[in-house]
């Protein structure tokens, strides 16, 4: 069964991701308000294969994006922002280290694509 993380967001948003995911087999956890809890799941040994963050924290979306890449084990992890800020701009988002940019509001299955679609293709990668 993959997993996927859910950070920040409104409650209805949240519950709406979780019901999504979870009827297409995903195992769905919430951490709404607490980015240090968060970084906490992210860089502990549990597995996720895929995050969907939102820019409804306290932190810049590229800071966190930065600190979730910035943990080794997770750099292969499918990361999708959701943002609300039309300013964001999708190039920058992408080169910090995020899969895919969807802004609100926007088609409930782009989501679906871009969480399933990219952690389905996703190779790992080779060091040397």
């Amino acid at each position: 069964m993959k997993s996927l993380l859910v950070i920040g967001g409104s409650e209805v948003i949240s519950q709406l991701m979780v019901h999504i995911f979870e009827i297409r087999g995903w195992k769905v956890e919430i951490c709404r308000h607490h980015w240090d809890s968060a970084i906490a799941r992210l860089a502990g040994h549990k597995s996720f294969d895929a995050a969907i963050l939102t820019d409804s924290l306290d932190k810049p979306v590229f800071e966190m994006i930065r600190l979730i890449r910035s943990v080794k084990h997770k750099r292969q992890l499918t990361l999708v922002i959701v943002a609300a800020n039309r300013e964001i701009n999708r190039d920058t988002v992408l080169a910090a280290g995020a899969d895919e940019l969807l802004v609100r509001p926007f088609n409930p299955n782009a989501l679906i694509w871009a969480i399933e679609g990219r952690s389905t293709r996703r190779a790992p990668v080779i060091r040397k």
